[in-house]
C-alpha cells in the first residue's frame, strides 16, 4: 500500500483474507459440537433439532427444543435462543398451546425475523424421533 490507495493485488488479498475470515467464524460452531468427547452426550440427543428457512444471504439458524419440554410442556411456554449465525442469534417464544401441538404431531411454525422454524415431530408417540423442516 503506498500513499493510502491499495493496489488491485493488495485489494483481492484483502478480500480474500475477509471472506476466510468470515467463513471460518461461521464454521466455529460446527467444529465445536464435533469436538466432543465420545462418552459427552449430543445435543440432539436430549434435544429436538430444528432448521430455520434461509434469512439474508441464506443464511440459517438451529434451534434446539429440549424433549423434556415436549413432554412435560410448561404452563408459561418457554422462551429460546437460536444459534449464532451471521453475529447475531434469534429469541423463539413458544406457548404451552404450540407445545402441546407438537407433542401431537401437529407442525408449528414459528417467526423470528427473516426465518421460519417450522417445528415437527416424526412420531408423536415417540418424541425422541424427529422431522426437521424449514
Amino acid at each position: 500500500m503506498r500513499g493510502g490507495n491499495l493496489s488491485e493485488w493488495d485489494r483481492r488479498r484483502l478480500a480474500t483474507g475477509i471472506g476466510v475470515a468470515v467463513l471460518a467464524v461461521q464454521c466455529l460452531p460446527a467444529f465445536a459440537q464435533t469436538s466432543g468427547s465420545p462418552s459427552e452426550k449430543s445435543p440432539a440427543a436430549e434435544n429436538l433439532l430444528i432448521h430455520s428457512s434461509p434469512g439474508f444471504g441464506g443464511h440459517t439458524h438451529n434451534l434446539l427444543i429440549p424433549y423434556s419440554v415436549l413432554d412435560e410442556p410448561p404452563l408459561q411456554g418457554i422462551r429460546l435462543e437460536s444459534t449464532t449465525s451471521l453475529f447475531h442469534t434469534h429469541s423463539v417464544a413458544l406457548t404451552r398451546e404450540q407445545l402441546v401441538k407438537v407433542r401431537h404431531g401437529e407442525v408449528v411454525a414459528v417467526k423470528a425475523s427473516s426465518h421460519t422454524f417450522s417445528i415437527a415431530l416424526t412420531d408423536p408417540r415417540s418424541p425422541h424421533e424427529h422431522r426437521v423442516s424449514g
